[in-house]
């Protein structure tokens, strides 16, 4: 948008601007203009559906039957609204409904939730040449009313995107992410062969697990100190504003069903198991392969020209934007992945702070290799003090 508003002006600044060019400009600066000023509205109000879910209310407000192409379509008007708490400014919004889309909906969210295939709602078909007169159209308000209410305050179906999409006015291409399926080409078959032959056998200890609530529940005055940092940091990283909420309970649930164990504890295994013996061995293994293959000193490498690593820079970041796994899409949107990976890789480009990074990582280790070493840095860092 800023580009194409860039030319424009340096257009018109130009002695004899093209009348149709101009015009063509200014008509896509207007419609960009339009669909960012929708997607920041998109943005804002599905923060606030997240925020407050389970305290939304919808109700239909009118119906009419409107005559599309010789048949008779009854239409709802729906009033979503948040309920005032304290002195808290109540959102409300309105939507236009079709009863074939309150039907669409009936069918999608039964497919996930069963039983609200016992839901009945209003249908045509039943009346005599498909005709909606006003008393159909005051009874199927009610059923209507009775299913939104139905919905919104069960607290797994308030959850439901399907839901949300359905009571959002935002534009419909805003509702729809298209996870373009891709050919990855980037293969991790010659690094699986590297790695030690325990590498995924780790063994839980036997311990009595004083894991607290993952949920974040206050247990004993405590709470999360494993899993708490973690979330703060996939929060900051991919922005999650008001999706914190859910994307912290989704995670915790795919934890619990993929490892079958809680977060805290899958954490702690995974810190202890990366700094365990075997696989502080495949460092040092991996360290000496780099730096001393076949057992001679490697040959120093040919610096870089700028050109030669700006150029590797944008591979590598498009390498990493080609291969962003599909299940952090799903959790925190295709956008908001991609601007998190972005984010990670730019931090990254700073030289002083990956030599930080690395002289941090490196001292961590040594003290894991020889922890004697750490009697002498004590003793370093009292000196200067």
């Amino acid at each position: 948008l800023e580009y194409k508003r860039q030319a424009l002006n340096s257009l018109c600044s130009s002695p004899k601007p093209d009348k149709k060019i101009v015009s063509k400009l200014k008509d896509e600066i207007s419609l960009m203009e339009r669909e960012h000023s929708d997607l920041q509205l998109h943005i804002e109000r599905t923060d606030c559906w997240c925020e407050n879910l389970g305290m939304w209310k919808a109700f239909i407000n009118t119906g009419e039957v409107i005559e599309e192409n010789g048949e008779q379509v009854p239409y709802y008007s729906v009033v979503v609204i948040l309920q005032e708490i304290g002195r808290v400014e109540v959102k409300e919004w309105t939507v236009v409904r079709k009863l074939n889309e309150f039907q669409s909906l009936h069918r999608k969210l039964s497919e996930c939730f069963p039983s609200l295939k016992k839901t009945q709602l209003p249908s045509l078909s039943k009346l005599p040449f498909k005709s909606a007169d006003q008393k159909f159209m005051e009874k199927s308000k009610n059923q209507l009313n009775n299913f939104l209410q139905k919905l919104l305050s069960d607290e797994r179906l308030c959850q439901s995107e399907a839901l949300y999409a359905f009571l959002s006015p935002s534009p419909e291409y805003l509702k729809i992410i298209d996870i373009q399926g891709k050919k990855s080409t980037f293969s991790l078959s010659s690094f699986l062969e590297r790695l030690p032959g325990d590498f995924f056998s780790h063994q839980e200890e036997e311990v009595e697990d004083d894991d607290l609530s993952d949920y974040g529940d206050d247990v004993d005055g405590k709470r999360d100190a494993l899993a708490e940092p973690c979330f703060m940091l996939i929060g900051e990283i991919f922005e999650l504003r008001g999706m914190f909420k859910w994307v912290r309970k989704t995670l915790i649930a795919l934890v619990q069903i993929t490892f079958g164990r809680t977060i805290n504890k899958q954490i702690r295994d995974t810190i202890n198991w990366i700094f365990g013996e075997p696989m502080l061995v495949y460092y040092v293994n991996i360290f000496r392969d780099a730096f001393w293959p076949n057992g001679k000193l490697a040959p120093s490498t040919k610096p870089t020209s700028e050109q030669q690593s700006k150029e590797t820079k944008q591979k590598a970041q498009q390498k990493l934007l080609e291969n962003i796994p599909d299940t952090l899409q799903n959790l925190v949107g295709q956008q908001n992945a991609r601007h998190g990976v972005i984010k990670v890789f730019s931090a990254l480009q700073e030289t002083k702070a990956n030599k930080h990074l690395l002289y941090v990582l490196l001292e961590m280790l040594l003290l894991e290799l020889c922890p004697e070493l750490r009697f002498h840095l004590e003793k370093v860092k009292a000196a200067q003090v």
